[in-house]
């Protein structure tokens, strides 16, 4: 089941099932983020393994960012640890415990009050891994 890391019925509506980038962005007002497995926006191919993003518009210009969702493993204790890949993200134990933190906390720009789920205002987006559409 697409739905199985998400075990609380509230935190359903984050997950959007396998989209593209472009329709991924029309489910989202400011300051959202949904989770979905990116298509290929034109391929005609697609990857049996489809890579996992989080898709957020920012509510400042209402741009939309495609933050790829990464699961690596704790050095120490070889347990999984997910996070976004952004320069500033931390790392969670679950794909759930990274839902919750993102639900919960903001980030403020200093520059303008405006707040933000995410502080993508920081240049903490990793250009090559990222994706950014207005």
């Amino acid at each position: 089941d697409d739905r199985q890391f998400l075990s609380d019925e509230n935190d359903i509506e984050y997950y959007i099932g396998p989209k593209t980038a472009s329709k991924a962005a029309k489910n989202l007002k400011p300051c959202e983020f949904r989770i979905y497995y990116q298509i290929p926006e034109k391929s005609p191919k697609v990857s049996y393994k489809l890579p996992l993003f989080l898709a957020y518009m920012s509510s400042q210009n209402k741009k939309v960012f495609h933050f790829p969702i990464v699961c690596g493993k704790n050095n120490r204790s070889g347990e999984n640890m997910w996070s976004l890949r952004y320069a500033d993200s931390a790392t969670f134990p679950s794909l759930l415990a990274l839902i919750k933190y993102h639900k919960t906390y903001a980030y403020m720009d200093p520059k303008t009050g405006k707040i933000d789920t995410f502080p993508v205002w920081k240049d903490v987006i990793i250009d090559e891994d990222s994706f950014c559409e207005n």
